[in-house]
């Protein structure tokens, strides 16, 4: 049921993305070609985890690349947006579904904020074989740009301790790991098309934001599309693809 608590999984998450999945879908970018082709270029033939998968934003790219990829969420309406293009589990990072060297990789997708922990990180290592590749993925605000960073103070004023990328205290996690080698690194413009629909969508579907009561909710909404009033009826969202790719070791 929405909103039900999920053990091991924030509360913000499980309520904001069960309640917010459509929004979630339609405001959320796509990852650029050359994420996917970092990734293909490391990982070895065999199936990949998309952990923390959540609408399949990745999971459908890889899956067109050919690659045997299972979606992985352990939120229930988010992973039916995927319908049955792919193969899907409802597991959370710290009890995956597979015997221990089962996986070449595990990609993760703007998630990995949500779950960096050392009992995580040890999950995904034992799933993977010796020379598995994790990867971490995110789409992160340019926020350079002044409407960008407008948003930004719109939405931050509701985050209270919700774990965010913007912290980097994921990347804290994983280096402290030593079963982990960070092999590669890749940063690349990633322009979306958007609509003042479109951008109202993509606050909305801010866990933390989703998950709020209706009134305070309603008053993000209203502050969104007075921003969107200054900018054109289509217009690029500035996002930029940053990629982490680890080995286990």
């Amino acid at each position: 049921m929405a909103g039900e608590a999920i053990s091991g999984v924030e509360r913000s998450a499980a309520v904001g993305f069960a309640a917010g999945a459509d929004t979630y879908l339609r405001g959320r970018p796509s990852y650029p070609a050359a994420v996917v082709d970092a990734y293909l270029a490391r990982v070895s033939a065999g199936v990949t985890a998309d952990v923390g998968a959540g609408t399949g934003a990745m999971t459908v790219l890889l899956a067109a690349r050919g690659v045997p990829v299972i979606a992985v969420d352990p939120v229930r309406e988010m992973l039916a947006a995927l319908g049955s293009v792919v193969p899907r589990a409802v597991a959370t990072a710290q009890s995956l579904p597979w015997p221990s060297g089962a996986l070449a990789g595990v990609m993760v997708a703007n998630a990995f904020h949500w779950f960096a922990t050392r009992e995580a990180l040890t999950e995904l290592h034992r799933c993977l074989r010796p020379d598995g590749i994790l990867a971490l993925a995110w789409n992160e605000r340019d926020e350079s740009v002044p409407w960008v960073r407008r948003q930004s103070e719109i939405v931050n004023v509701h985050e209270g301790g919700t774990p965010r990328f913007k912290t980097m205290q994921w990347k804290d996690v994983v280096d402290a790991e030593s079963a982990f080698t960070e092999i590669d690194y890749l940063e690349v413009a990633n322009p979306t098309p958007m609509t003042a629909d479109r951008l109202v969508d993509r606050v909305l579907s801010t866990s933390f934001i989703a998950s709020l009561p209706d009134q305070p909710r309603n008053e993000v909404e209203r502050q969104v599309r007075e921003l969107a009033v200054s900018l054109p009826a289509t217009f690029d969202y500035p996002y930029v693809s940053r990629l982490w790719l680890y080995q286990a070791t």
